[in-house]
């Protein structure tokens, strides 16, 4: 479910568990904020299109310094979204409002609006965390990859627009 201002979208992030390539359960983990959708890409205020994007894990990466400097985030990666057309490094980083997405996707457990009528996202750190906890069991450190293949689906199925009246 999506919805969206001209500047940002707001969409759920689900876990799903598969057993011989079907589905069999579905977990809400938290609300991810990103840029408006456009039809022409803006560096930095675009969110990223749909699809299907595999997901690996990096220490090469600000965030990473970040997350070690932190002793309430101390992450042992951080989530990078590969071969997105029109985007490079693509980390799934904490973050609240519109301006910190920097084009990448923020996770939150709260939302709410700002003063520009654009979503923001709340505990953003706990979110980014639950969907660590997830993945950490199948992370190898020594080879700094998932044990099994992980993947980032951006599917847009509107819930409700807004338009901004500025």
């Amino acid at each position: 479910m999506v919805a969206s201002t001209t500047d940002s979208t707001l969409s759920r992030l689900w876990m799903e568990k598969y057993s011989n390539q079907v589905a069999t359960s579905q977990q809400g983990l938290c609300w991810i904020l990103e840029d408006g959708q456009r039809s022409a890409k803006i560096d930095g205020r675009t969110c990223i299109p749909v699809g299907r994007y595999r997901v690996r894990p990096t220490r090469n990466s600000k965030f990473y310094e970040q997350y070690q400097k932190d002793p309430s985030l101390k992450l042992k990666y951080v989530l990078t979204l590969e071969e997105v057309p029109g985007f490079s490094l693509i980390r799934v980083h904490p973050g609240v409002k519109i301006g910190d997405t920097r084009g990448c996707p923020l996770p939150g457990l709260a939302t709410d609006m700002d003063t520009d009528s654009n979503f923001t996202v709340a505990r953003s750190r706990e979110a980014l965390k639950r969907i660590h906890r997830h993945l950490d069991a199948f992370f190898d450190e020594k080879g700094m990859d998932f044990t099994i293949p992980v993947w980032w689906e951006v599917v847009r199925v509107p819930l409700i627009g807004f338009a901004n009246n500025k």
